[in-house]
């Protein structure tokens, strides 16, 4: 087993001070969004998928609390995908993916993964991001599960 760190999002929100302890207060500070690339004997697993390539390619999906807040850089090369891609592996190798909660930031890749794999999502997880996509203050935006089966049918009961 080998497990490789990918960056799948670099933001760069305000307060860099409160936020990583260096820089002004008010000045910008720069993060990266932590995914995990698991290879294993049966395939690959990925824990979380950073903001994904219709991230990149539609920002304003994302919303412009989230954008203005945040500045992230919107780079294709980031993306899990691409990068999964870049280390020589295809798309179809990706088997699990555990996103460790549905904001934008660690599961926005989930709508562009293929089909082949499966998202373990948390019950609660799960009901609340269909409370949040009623009362219109979602995680993640409309669709950014793509066309997925229903919630319930990926969801893991852990």
């Amino acid at each position: 087993m080998r497990i490789r760190h990918l960056n799948c999002a670099t933001l760069c929100p305000p307060f860099a001070r409160l936020v990583t302890g260096r820089g002004g207060l008010v000045g910008r500070s720069h993060m990266v969004c932590h995914c995990l690339l698991v290879e294993t004997s049966s395939g690959l697993a990925l824990v979380d998928t950073g903001l994904g390539t219709l991230d990149v390619g539609n920002p304003a999906r994302l919303g412009g609390a989230f954008l203005s807040f945040t500045r992230p850089a919107l780079q294709a090369s980031e993306t899990a995908l691409a990068q999964v891609q870049a280390l020589g592996f295809a798309p179809a190798d990706l088997r699990h993916i555990p996103p460790t909660h549905l904001d934008l930031d660690h599961a926005g890749g989930l709508a562009r993964l293929p089909r082949n794999e499966r998202a373990h999502l948390h019950d609660r997880a799960c009901r609340r991001h269909a409370t949040a996509q009623r009362t219109r203050t979602p995680a993640l935006p409309p669709g950014a599960l793509g066309a997925r089966p229903a919630l319930a049918e990926v969801r893991a009961r852990w």
